[in-house]
C-alpha cells in the first residue's frame, strides 16, 4: 500500500498477503486452473492445455470406470462420427462417456468436467461464464452449450445411435447429463436447463437419471 505521493514515496508490505498471492498465481498456473488467454509464453499455453487434456481424460475415465461397476454399458470418449458411422460436415467433437443398461432405453451423454471448488466471487464467476450454456464473446459456443447442441445433434439421429450400440430394435432416448468432480455453482442455476442432469461424482451412487 502506498502511503505517499512523491517521487520517494513509503509503502506499508504486509509479507503473509505477498506470499500467499504468489503460491495462489504460481497454484493457478500448475495446476491448469489459469485461462490461455491469460498466458503470454507459447510454453505456458501448451501447459496449460496439455494439463487441462490429462486431468479431464482421467476424469472421464474414472467416471467411466464407475458406471461400468454399476452394470452399466459404456463408451469411453466415442467420436460422434463414430457413433452415427457417418462422415459429417461439422466436427462436433466426442461424448466422454455414452452409458445404457440393457432392456432400458435411456442413454446418457456425460459431459465429464475436473473443476476445483470455486470459494471465491471471481472463481464462481469465472465457472458460470464458461458453463452458462451460452454463445461467449468470441462468437463460439461455451462448454455448456456444446455438450447440449452435441446431444441434440444425437437426439435427431438417435437409431443411428441405436444401431451402432446394439440397440437398433430400441427406441432409445438421449440424456444429457454433465458430471462434475466437485460441487460448483452451476449447480444452483440447473433450473435454466430442464433437459440437462448436473451432477457430481458422488452422486454415481445413486440412480442415474
Amino acid at each position: 500500500m502506498r502511503l505517499e505521493n512523491c517521487d520517494n514515496p513509503r509503502y506499508v508490505v504486509s509479507p503473509g498477503l505477498l506470499g500467499m498471492g504468489i503460491a495462489y498465481t504460481v497454484a493457478r498456473y500448475y495446476q491448469a486452473e489459469t485461462e490461455v488467454s491469460e498466458c503470454n509464453s507459447k510454453s505456458m499455453r501448451r501447459w496449460i492445455n496439455d494439463e487441462t487434456n490429462r486431468r479431464g481424460h482421467a476424469f472421464a475415465r474414472r467416471v467411466f470406470e464407475t458406471i461400468r461397476a454399476q452394470g452399466y454399458e459404456a463408451r469411453l470418449e466415442e467420436t460422434i462420427t463414430a457413433l452415427l458411422n457417418e462422415k459429417l460436415e461439422k466436427d462436433w467433437g466426442d461424448v466422454d462417456v455414452l452409458a445404457w443398461k440393457t432392456g432400458d432405453k435411456d442413454v446418457l451423454a456425460i459431459e465429464c468436467k475436473d473443476l476445483k471448488v470455486a470459494k471465491t466471487p471471481n472463481e464462481m464467476a469465472e465457472q458460470l461464464n464458461r458453463f452458462s450454456g451460452q454463445v461467449s464473446r468470441s462468437g463460439k459456443p461455451d462448454d455448456l452449450l456444446k455438450h447440449v447442441e452435441r446431444c441434440n445433434f444425437l437426439r435427431e439421429r438417435a437409431q443411428r445411435v441405436a444401431q451402432t450400440i446394439g440397440m437398433a430394435r430400441q427406441d432409445i432416448h438421449i440424456r444429457t447429463v454433465v458430471y462434475f468432480s466437485n460441487p460448483v455453482p452451476m449447480q444452483y442455476v440447473a433450473k435454466r436447463f430442464p433437459d440437462v442432469r448436473f451432477l457430481t461424482i458422488d452422486d454415481l451412487s445413486e440412480k442415474l437419471v
